[in-house]
């Protein structure tokens, strides 16, 4: 007999982790940001796991409590491997998760792309041993095909665990220099930023959350899930009550909206009370909750 493995979507969507993506420049809050948000996913501050890459993940301690950070250099260090290979942030993140991890923070997820010993540095290092073996022969794009499955392998082990996750990418302002009508080398005054991070690769997330480097406040909504674009506006500062709101969208289900419903006495003080996810969970399954009776905030 073959068991089936398809289960209902709505069950589901409680297990769905939740996996947060933080960009922004050097000293715009992205770690104080992501240990804000975790503290908001776990009351317990030992759940909380931080690979840490730039030797500063336990600089909040006084202020979040008994997080657990790991140094990904002294890591490379003790498996004799280049600082910020992906594997490194593979293997901590199994680690992370055998002890118990709950919220995972990856600071920095530039690093394994464009760090020491990252995908950048590691195709350059191929490229200079082909061309010193092959009499000089320029390399071909092959010196990326390994770089490259790590970090998609790294991308698909974050994408999918069973632990909530966030992670940050810096930003850099790339100088564009053109030549003008008179054949002369000019700067344009206007300044461009783009992510420390695989061009063009679009990632599994849930959200995607731009910081402002002066006010440290959300200046842009890269991604929202659909359902979940409530939890988030331009110009908040990112707190544990966003994080209590992520949780809120991710508990919201067709299950337990309907049980919720038929069991209220007062079904308009009910609806009231509901978060917006658990409302448009609430107006699509109306029927489900009470035949012959729409829920709507129009006729409540």
């Amino acid at each position: 007999m073959v068991i089936n493995p398809f289960k209902s979507a709505s069950s589901m969507k409680a297990k769905t982790p939740i996996i947060v993506s933080l960009v922004g420049e050097s000293s715009c809050g992205k770690t104080y940001s992501a240990l804000r948000l975790a503290t908001g996913l776990t009351n317990n501050p030992r759940e909380i796991f931080l690979i840490d890459t730039e030797n500063r993940g336990a600089m909040y301690a006084d202020i979040f409590g008994d997080y657990q950070v790991a140094n990904v250099a002294d890591y490379a260090m003790s498996v004799n491997r280049p600082t910020h290979r992906p594997q490194n942030y593979i293997e901590l993140i199994d680690i992370a998760k055998a002890n118990g991890a709950k919220v995972l923070i990856i600071d920095s997820l530039s690093d394994p792309w464009a760090g020491d010993g990252g995908c950048v540095s590691w195709a350059a290092t191929l490229k200079e041993k082909y061309e010193s073996t092959h009499n000089g022969r320029q390399a071909g794009i092959s010196v990326w095909a390994l770089p490259k499955a790590s970090y998609a392998e790294l991308m698909n082990k974050i994408c999918n665990s069973s632990m909530n996750i966030i992670f940050t990418f810096r930003t850099k302002e790339i100088v564009d220099v053109q030549k003008n009508e008179y054949g002369k080398t000019v700067v344009k005054e206007e300044k461009k930023t783009e992510i420390v991070r695989e061009s063009g690769n679009k990632y599994n997330i849930t959200w995607e959350l731009y910081l402002d480097g002066n006010s440290k406040r959300i200046s842009k909504i890269g991604k929202t899930f659909e359902g979940g674009d409530w939890i988030f506006k331009v110009g908040e500062l990112l707190t544990e009550e966003h994080a209590k709101r992520m949780l809120e969208w991710q508990n919201a289900t067709k299950e337990s909206v309907i049980k919720a419903g038929r069991l209220a006495k007062d079904r308009k003080a009910w609806f009231d009370s509901l978060n917006p996810a658990e409302k448009r969970l609430a107006t699509q399954f109306a029927n489900e909750i009470k035949q012959e009776q729409t829920i709507t905030e129009e006729n409540l």
